[in-house]
């Protein structure tokens, strides 16, 4: 590193100014106290009986959100991997009973 910098001036405060954006960047911890709730919510949800079908649908697709998001901040390729492995689902109704045949 110093022999790519030599002979140049490094501005301190500018490093220091990109360390912080990127450690904002990078941050999840907000997401990940999103999904917490989401959880939270989802498990009283599924406890309390009685009709559950949108707010499940709309609990499922907030964690799909918050799960895209930490992946996407990660630089880490498994911590990628695994949030694209975590948000991937099929579509239920693909199964063979319920395809099209001519």
């Amino acid at each position: 590193m110093r022999e790519v910098l030599a002979g140049t001036t490094v501005d301190e405060s500018r490093i220091l100014t990109e360390a912080a954006i990127f450690a904002d960047k990078v941050a999840v911890d907000e997401e990940t106290v999103r999904l917490r709730s989401h959880l939270s919510q989802m498990e009283a949800l599924l406890s309390g009986g009685g009709p559950i079908g949108r707010k499940l649908d709309f609990l499922l697709q907030e964690m799909n959100r918050e799960a895209n998001t930490i992946g996407s901040k990660g630089n880490d390729i498994e911590q990628a991997r695994r949030g694209d492995q975590g948000t991937a689902r099929e579509d239920p109704r693909a199964g063979a009973e319920h395809r099209v045949t001519p």
